[in-house]
């Protein structure tokens, strides 16, 4: 006998309401299960909100237009120290293969309680040689102001005509602006005024080049690597090399991430197992008298399904929005900082539906 729409929709509703007041009748049991499907919830989406952060930290487009010369052996680039004398060998491929080549200055500081990268470079520089995109403000006019990465922006929440102290002077913030890699998660001040600051009498943390188009950088690198003046002391590299070995060094954590969040997965599974297995052990007589009234195994299975489900549903969209709020938290008052560059850890539509699947 064929039943219609109508009839299975009521049919269903019928279903629903006995398994919500069993599930009522059931209290604290069906609490706990729910709490506890809820915590390895929780770790499956935090985990995975970590992992897909690391994986995807390094994987923009390479930039292969401009190089950088730096001090070898240095752990951190603020201990790197050029002169003038390190930008001859630069200076004499221009205009041919090299058409621009700047001076910066890098210092790694605690800028309200947070650790940030501060970049000094000429003001006319900002732009056309660093290829910084300003999306908000103006850029710098005076020796005391200064442009904020989207980056440092969002990992401070400081906004354009804020005051900020660095290294004991105050600077305004003027503009933020975009750029990929490290940059982003920069404050760039004037070179005059980083000078002054930190005492440098023409010391410099990197030399930066940018290449000619069409004119192979890997060719110019090579050249200036071979340069006796720089091969002793200093290494040729692709700007995107410190944000690559950052990239690098977070692999392990979005391996270990990922093995994490199976297990989690996994744990989630025999906790619903053990949750029907509960059921059938603590509520014989019940489903001895669903049999004795006709039910079928087939349809008490359903039942035992569709009441887990919903238990599951529940723990889910539960463990979903607390840890959207965990994050949230954390983000805002513990953010993960790599180097300096802030780690953007959110709940994606893709980790979502991959969870609710």
């Amino acid at each position: 006998m064929a039943f219609s729409p109508g009839e299975h929709l009521t049919k269903f509703r019928i279903v629903l309401a006995f398994l919500m007041k069993d599930l009522v009748r059931d209290g604290w049991r069906t609490v706990i299960t729910i709490i506890n499907l809820t915590v390895f919830l929780c770790c499956y989406f935090c985990l995975a909100a970590v992992a897909k952060a690391a994986a995807e930290f390094g994987t923009q487009e390479e930039d292969r237009s401009s190089l950088m010369v730096i001090q070898n052996n240095v752990f951190d680039p603020g201990d790197s120290i050029l002169t003038e004398e390190q930008f001859t060998p630069i200076r004499e491929l221009m205009p041919g293969m090299v058409n621009a080549v700047s001076p910066m200055i890098f210092r790694l500081l605690k800028i309200e309680s947070q650790l940030i990268q501060v970049r000094a470079a000429p003001l006319a520089d900002l732009e056309p040689v660093y290829k910084l995109e300003l999306v908000n403000g103006k850029w710098p006019a005076t020796e005391f102001e200064a442009v904020i990465g989207g980056g440092t922006a969002a990992m401070t929440g400081w906004e354009v005509g804020r005051t900020i102290r660095i290294f004991g002077r105050d600077f305004i913030i003027t503009g933020v602006i975009s750029s990929p890699g490290t940059k982003s998660s920069a404050v760039w001040i004037d070179l005059a005024a980083a000078e002054n600051l930190f005492g440098t009498n023409g010391g410099y943390q990197f030399a930066w080049a940018n290449v000619t188009p069409g004119v192979s950088a890997e060719e110019v690198q090579s050249i200036l690597q071979k340069d006796p003046r720089l091969s002793a002391r200093y290494q040729v590299y692709f700007v995107d090399h410190l944000y690559e070995q950052y990239a690098r060094a977070l692999n392990d954590i979005a391996g270990l991430s990922a093995v994490l969040v199976l297990l989690s997965l996994i744990l989630v599974m025999f906790g619903t197992y053990g949750s029907i297995y509960l059921t059938l052990s603590e509520r014989d007589r019940e489903l001895t008298i669903l049999r004795a009234v006709g039910f079928s195994t087939r349809s008490i299975r359903s039942i035992l399904s569709a009441r887990t489900l919903i238990q599951v549903i529940a723990a889910f969209f539960a463990s979903w929005g607390i840890s959207t709020l965990i994050l949230k938290y954390l983000s805002g008052v513990h953010p993960i900082v790599v180097h300096a560059i802030l780690l953007e850890v959110t709940i994606t539509p893709e980790i979502f539906f991959f969870g609710f699947i």
